[in-house]
């Protein structure tokens, strides 16, 4: 078991950032306005002294609902300072969303970007409970965030508080959506202090990462920074017209989704673009197919490329090829693989049906055990999350082969039985991605009487694709899988797919369009 300091993240972070001084926390490479840990630390204090003014508790939540700017960060730590607890909300999302998330923990405060201002305010007149708004700017409404932190006195003699136990909540993030509706994952300080050597970074002086507040990923690499003394590079959101303008800036580590990744292999780069300037490319939240990993090894001869998994529940990653020469032998050989076991885990693949633990090569569901793992979900039953002996069940289909290389391969959710057999749609869909006029394809199981499901194709053709018939596509599966998983539910074409917030596939709103015989409302 990892050792944890005992005085909690708080404390953790606010030592970090003293000992790191005068070096450069932050940079905006839009309004190239820099931020030292110095400075980042005194507006925190700030925002804690004003926090506790305002009459928060300890296990009060406080949200940010907000884009990326120097200060989007600071609530959160804020909240970490004072034992309030930030569970935050995405800026672009409907009202309606942003209401079921926001009632689950009833914040007090909630610190809002000014494009997010008018949705906030649609969304706080449906909430059970009415909490402040503090603008990130001048709205003349609502108290600006300057003004809500401007100078306390006792700032000198500040001192975050110490948690009576690392039990304590610290943070709460809230599920993708991705197959259900979103839960609130609480995170303990021991989940966020643990897996330490994970953050030690040593070739890595910035990162940069276009996640807000809602992501996991904006509070692993937040806390990559602040405990390494690492710059982030605040960069404007993606373009995926204009993916290459990121490497105008030198930054040693990115973390982007696959759909950003991909925005890559689309266009060449422009002949003044320094493929120099980024050394350790990641890219989490679901795996690429091979062809466009090695595709994208292929744009960025220089980089070192870094498949990710993850879940919110693990605030850290359970697997990655190490970095040395076993590790990159090993990546470059098993390009979709999410990497071997990190230490101080304990991991087991079960069977679907009985629960017993499975050999390599053999697909069950992956089951996790880590210092780092959530406690379970706010104010819901979490007895499902976890298996008698302790280990967070993922949900995720995988396997390992005989190198300890581990591959995810489905959700569980996302599997559906035809005549008795688990069908994994993404067997299919991998398949059925290789057609040239296939942009994006989505298999779902469609219910049938006595089959149980028919595996049903939804497809995105490509911009270019030509005309492209059913049949076609039935044929091209026929010719290349085993019967179980032909398109016995046919093909259907949209124009789109549902996404969540965080840029997934939302598998969820799919199947409801599916059985609801809607499909027409993504043309």
């Amino acid at each position: 078991m990892s050792t944890c300091d005992d005085r909690g993240v708080g404390y953790a972070y606010y030592q970090s950032m003293k000992n790191h001084g005068k070096k450069t926390a932050q940079f905006d490479v839009v309004t190239k306005k820099e931020q030292s840990f110095e400075e980042l630390l005194q507006r925190c204090i700030g925002a804690a002294l004003a926090i506790e003014d305002a009459g928060l508790k300890p296990g009060d939540f406080v949200t940010t609902c907000s884009l990326n700017h120097l200060d989007v960060c600071v609530p959160y730590l804020a909240s970490l300072f004072t034992g309030t607890i930030s569970a935050s909300v995405e800026a672009t999302m409907p009202a309606q969303e942003m209401v079921y998330l926001l009632n689950q923990v009833g914040p007090k405060i909630i610190f809002v970007g000014p494009e997010a201002v008018e949705v906030v305010e649609e969304a706080v007149e449906k909430l059970d409970t009415k909490p402040l708004i503090v603008v990130f700017g001048d709205t003349g409404c609502y108290p600006s965030f300057s003004d809500f932190i401007a100078p306390f006195s006792g700032e000198n003699a500040f001192r975050p508080r110490i948690p009576e136990s690392l039990e304590e909540t610290a943070l709460v993030l809230f599920s993708s959506g991705t197959t259900g509706l979103p839960k609130g994952i609480c995170h303990t300080h021991r989940s966020m202090l643990a897996n330490s050597e994970y953050w030690i970074v040593d070739d890595c002086s910035t990162a940069a990462w276009f996640t807000t507040p809602y992501w996991s990923t904006f509070y692993l690499n937040l806390h990559m920074c602040i405990r390494n003394g690492l710059c982030r590079v605040l960069l404007p959101p993606f373009d995926k017209n204009n993916p290459w303008s990121v490497l105008e800036h030198k930054i040693d580590f990115l973390l982007s989704n696959p759909l950003q990744a991909l925005a890559f292999t689309k266009q060449s780069p422009r002949d003044n673009v320094d493929l120099g300037n980024l050394f350790r490319f990641t890219f989490a939240g679901y795996g690429l197919p091979e062809a466009h990993i090695l595709e994208l090894r292929k744009k960025f001869p220089k980089s070192e490329l870094v498949n990710v998994y993850g879940q919110s529940e693990f605030f850290g990653v359970p697997f990655q090829f190490p970095c040395d020469s076993r590790g990159l032998r090993l990546s470059r050989k098993y390009p979709t693989s999410a990497g071997t076991p990190k230490s101080h885990i304990s991991w087991k693949i079960v069977d679907l049906e009985t629960g017993k633990p499975l050999g390599p090569n053999q697909q069950g569901e992956l089951l996790i055990k880590a210092d780092f793992q959530c406690k379970g979900y706010h104010n819901r039953d979490s007895s499902e999350v976890f298996d008698s002996e302790g280990y967070v069940k993922t949900g995720d289909i995988a396997y390992y082969n005989e190198e300890m290389c581990f591959f995810i391969v489905n959700r569980i959710k996302e599997s559906f039985k035809y005549q008795g057999i688990h069908i994994i749609p993404s067997e299919i869909e991998a398949v059925l991605q290789s057609h040239p006029s296939v942009a994006r394809v989505v298999v779902v199981g469609l219910p049938h009487e006595t089959d149980g499901n028919h595996p049903m194709g939804v497809v995105v053709l490509n911009d270019k694709a030509g005309k492209v018939c059913e049949g076609e596509l039935l044929k091209f599966i026929e010719d290349r899988v085993e019967d179980k998983n032909r398109l016995r539910g046919g093909v259907t074409f949209v124009k789109k797919l549902p996404l969540t917030v965080t840029e997934k596939l939302n598998r969820f709103k799919l199947t409801q369009l599916v059985l609801s015989n809607q499909l027409h409302l993504l043309n």
